[in-house]
């Protein structure tokens, strides 16, 4: 927003009609939130100006604040599920890392494409192989 030189009682005004916009745009949720990203990375607001953001937000007509909200509440659900998910992932790692040592790319690809569900049973499992082929096995079976 500095570089667009925009003034600073306008910066919350701004922020809430980029994301309003974007809303209405019905644009498909990967492209959305890629923009949504953007906007929030370089329309900052301070505590203030956030406090002034959400008024602005108030003020929208019912359905334009339904539909800005319902999409920002997607984003944060959806990267609270990622951060989940790669938390999860991090430990079952670690995890095997410790009992078996180095392991290789291979399966470290293979473990990046489990789910959550799926990486909650590998890290039961792991208590159950004697080795690296056991772990190899249970790949393939997921």
């Amino acid at each position: 927003m500095t570089q667009m030189q925009v003034a600073h009682e306008d910066r919350p005004k701004v922020k809430a009609e980029c994301l309003h916009l974007l809303a209405t745009l019905k644009l498909n949720p990967a492209k959305s939130r890629v923009i949504g990203v953007f906007i929030e990375s370089y329309l900052k607001l301070t505590a203030a100006e956030n406090k002034l953001y959400e008024q602005v937000l108030a003020e929208l007509a019912p359905e334009g604040r339904e539909a800005t909200m319902e999409m920002m509440t997607s984003w944060h659900q959806a990267g609270r599920q990622e951060g989940l998910q790669a938390g999860k992932e991090d430990l079952v790692i670690r995890q095997i890392r410790r009992r078996f040592g180095d392991v290789s790319t291979s399966l470290i690809q293979q473990i990046d494409r489990l789910t959550v569900e799926q990486l909650n049973e590998l890290g039961e499992a792991l208590f159950d192989f004697a080795n690296l082929a056991d772990l190899k096995q249970w790949l393939a079976g997921h």
